[in-house]
């Protein structure tokens, strides 16, 4: 059976004119799996979370995580019937993740959406730097993942994010 859970985070926002609170409520999953890899995260398989942020009253977003049988997030519609002979694995951080909005609205979903030819992998991580990606080939992720035999892998970050991807450790204070 799966595990079906709620959660709930508040978290004050301190502006020096204005505060407000951001309020993150849950359910499903658990989507995280902390212990899949030697370095950093992945999903749990097959994992769905619906994560509702509000602030003030108003909703900021509302969106559904959703992982495949191997821990990655889903960047196609389930329904999808498209012959896709091509890969493209993805690779990057929550912006290439895409925290806040769906599978199909990813850098990834949206590349499929476009490219009908194409298979997009999303192998990002919230967070994701070169170390998770090098930990996502040893650990065999990509390979048992990825069943096309040619294609791209695309490796996203931002440039303000350069030191942290590097492994430079002033990042961390």
């Amino acid at each position: 059976g799966s595990l079906e859970f709620a959660s709930y985070l508040y978290l004050s926002i301190v502006h020096p004119r204005k505060s407000s609170a951001l309020v993150l409520e849950s359910e499903g999953g658990p989507l995280w799996n902390p212990g899949c890899y030697k370095i950093g995260l992945c999903l749990q398989p097959n994992a769905s979370q619906h994560v509702v942020a509000t602030a003030n009253g108003k909703t900021i977003y509302d969106v559904t995580y959703e992982a495949g049988p191997n821990g990655t997030r889903l960047a196609l519609d389930k329904n999808d019937t498209h012959q896709r002979p091509v890969f493209a694995a993805f690779f990057g951080d929550s912006n290439t993740f895409g925290m806040t909005v769906t599978g199909t609205d990813t850098l990834p979903g949206q590349l499929g959406k476009i490219l009908c030819s194409i298979h997009p992998y999303n192998f990002a991580m919230g967070g994701g730097t070169t170390s998770i990606m090098l930990a996502e080939f040893e650990t065999g992720l990509v390979r048992k993942t990825v069943n096309e035999n040619s294609g791209y892998f695309i490796y996203v970050y931002g440039d303000h994010h350069i030191l942290r991807n590097v492994g430079d450790t002033r990042t961390l204070t």
